[in-house]
Parts: structure tokens; sequence; C-alpha cells
């Protein structure tokens, strides 16, 4: 999967059940019909043995007794964030039967909660990170992603209308 394919799997599954530019992914995961439990219901169902979540691993999704299911740890900061990331999982092995990268687990994220038209504007990284609480690394690898997929498009636009002949 690239990062086009990506865009349009969320444009399709997300964009028609954003409310107001904004994305709470609790609301969202269980719109798309998804089990959203915090920590302590993760340690009710795996039990101390086998506790997923840790200092490393801050969401989890799961087919738990035939339930698609996302576990999170509700104390972590970038929380929502997290349960983006096991959307994009969920979307993208759902309906594409395609595992993910990691840089596209989170560009995925990314897009779910950052409205697309915020990338448009003058916001620097550091205020769309702040605003969106997302990790600061992940939303300037979004915004790159978004300026590269631009500049190509761009590219091929100009190629099609001026076709160079040898």
């Amino acid at each position: 999967m690239n990062y086009i394919k990506l865009k349009h799997l969320i444009r399709k599954h997300i964009e028609p059940i954003r409310t107001n530019g904004l994305t709470d992914c609790l609301t969202l995961a269980e719109h798309l019909g998804l089990i959203v439990k915090d920590s302590s219901e993760c340690l009710k169902d795996f039990g101390v043995e086998d506790f997923p979540l840790n200092k490393d691993c801050h969401a989890i999704y799961a087919l738990y007794k035939g339930q698609h299911t996302i576990y999170y740890n509700e104390n972590f900061r970038y929380s929502n964030y997290s349960i983006a990331t096991m959307i994009t999982w969920y979307l993208s092995s759902h309906y594409l039967g395609e595992a993910l990268l990691p840089h596209l687990e989170r560009l995925g994220a990314a897009m779910i909660i950052i409205p697309e038209s915020v990338l448009c504007g003058e916001g620097l990284a550091e205020d769309i990170a702040s605003e969106y609480d997302v990790p600061l690394p992940v939303v300037a690898e979004y915004l790159n992603a978004q300026r590269a997929s631009k500049s190509a498009s761009i590219v091929q636009k100009i190629k099609t209308l001026l076709p160079i002949s040898a």
C-alpha cells in the first residue's frame, strides 16, 4: 500500500462520519462497529500474564470473542492518536486485506485526526500537533507526505498537458 491508496481508504470510510472537522476516535471506532476498551478492561480480558499494553504499546487491535476490539491505554497522552492507529490498521486489513508498514499506520492515524484542509493553511507543524494532540514527528511526516503527493500530482499534470517529444 502507498500514501495515495491509504488516503483514498481514509476518505472513503472516515470523511462521511467526521463531525465539525474534529475526530473523536472513540466515537469513530464505535461507528465503524469496533469495540473499544480501556486498560482496565484489557486487564480483565487478558489477565496479568498476557497483558499487552505497556510503555511501548499504547493500543492494540484484537479479534476478541469474535468481536473486533481496540484496547488502549487511556492514560497515554496521545490516546486518541493510539486509537486512530488501530482504526487505520483495521481499515487496511478489513477492506484491503493488507498489512501496513508502521510509517503508513502513523500517517493513516494523522489523516483520521487532522482534516486535510488544515494542511493547506500556513499552520506550523508544532501548532497542528498541539491543536490535534498528535505527536509532532507524526505531524511533520504527514505534512511532508502531503507536500510530496501534491508535488507529484502537479508534475504529472504538467507532463499530461505538455508532452515532451524527443
